[in-house]
Formats: C-alpha cells, sequence, structure tokens
C-alpha cells in the first residue's frame, strides 16, 4: 500500500479519536475503494452501509 492511502485516516495521517468507536480498525469493509459517499455513510452509521459491512466480512 503506498504512503498515504490509509482510508482509516483517509491518507491524512491522523484519525479522530472518536472514529475508533465507531468503525473498527480492522473492519475489511473499510478499504481504499470506497467513495468519499460510501465512507462518509459508513462512518456515520448509514443501516444500509452497516448491511454491507456485515455482509462482506461474513463472505470475504
Amino acid at each position: 500500500m503506498d504512503s498515504g492511502s490509509c482510508t482509516y485516516c483517509n491518507g491524512k495521517g491522523t484519525v479522530k479519536a472518536d472514529l475508533q468507536s465507531q468503525i473498527a480498525v480492522d473492519a475489511t469493509y473499510l478499504t481504499i475503494d470506497l467513495s468519499a459517499e460510501e465512507r462518509r455513510k459508513l462512518i456515520a452509521r448509514d443501516e444500509t452501509m452497516l448491511q454491507r459491512a456485515e455482509y462482506h466480512e461474513i463472505h470475504t
């Protein structure tokens, strides 16, 4: 992975403290392939996105 491509920090190198309580660091659905909108919805705990993430965790 290239430097700065971390989707957890959104390539900024720092993570807000409350983000860790919203999304697990090892969540496999949170990848650099997510669009900005999908990432925002996942962090906001959008029900559809949470269901997609759960499905992804089970089937990967």
